[in-house]
């Protein structure tokens, strides 16, 4: 069955086509959604605004084609990049998440001091702020709720609802789990703000990862 691999800019589609290649599957590169038309596609979303719409409506038509296999599944191309749509989903497995849709919520729940730091994100597209004092919890109120809102990662501005999130973890690593089929594996990857943040396989288990894999 043939591998259709996406074009993508950051070459993604193209390392697989690579090492498909080398493995002697039959596997073709396309740009189009015209071209695939029976196999498995291979396509890689990113979450920048100028591009995640683009990718998400290419999804739904191949969704419709019911000789073509995508990876990822269009269930999950319709979640990607949209976290309150993740929370509705999935929010037996994810921390603990306030989705605040008025001021008066936000500041009753401010009152009753949790536990801080408290995660902070918008959601869609990248970017999280970590709130360290209740102050620090009253001045994102204040944006999110005016016209200026919370900028992102990609320069957007969500106004009108808050997306709080309770801390797990350490505060220099991410713990994250890369599931392919059947297999899995564990990374830890370090916060450092730099182009170089380590990113390496968990050999020895501690109480965070143990935690993260359950």
């Amino acid at each position: 069955m043939k591998l259709w691999c996406y074009e993508d800019s950051h070459n993604w589609g193209l390392h697989l086509f690579e090492a498909a290649s080398k493995r002697n599957h039959q596997v073709a590169m396309f740009d189009s959604i015209k071209q695939p038309d029976s196999g498995n596609v291979f396509m890689h979303m990113h979450n920048h605004p100028a591009v995640r719409i683009h990718h998400k409506r290419m999804m739904q038509h191949f969704a419709v084609n019911p000789q073509l296999k995508t990876m990822p599944s269009y269930r999950e191309s319709v979640i990607f990049d949209d976290k309150l749509e993740q929370l509705r989903q999935f929010a037996n497995v994810i921390p603990p998440t306030m989705v605040l849709r008025t001021p008066t919520m936000a500041r009753e729940f401010i009152d009753t001091e949790p536990t801080l730091p408290i995660i902070s994100k918008s959601s869609e597209g990248g970017g999280v702020r970590t709130l360290r004092t209740y102050d620090d919890m009253r001045r994102e109120v204040k944006l999110a709720f005016s016209d200026l809102g919370i900028k992102n990662k990609y320069g957007q501005r969500f106004h009108s609802y808050l997306y709080w999130q309770t801390f797990v973890g350490d505060p220099e690593h991410v713990i994250r789990v890369a599931c392919v089929g059947s297999n899995s594996i564990m990374l830890k990857r370090s916060k450092r703000i730099n182009m170089d943040r380590k990113i390496t396989p968990v050999a020895e288990h501690d109480e965070q990862t143990t935690s993260a894999s359950e």
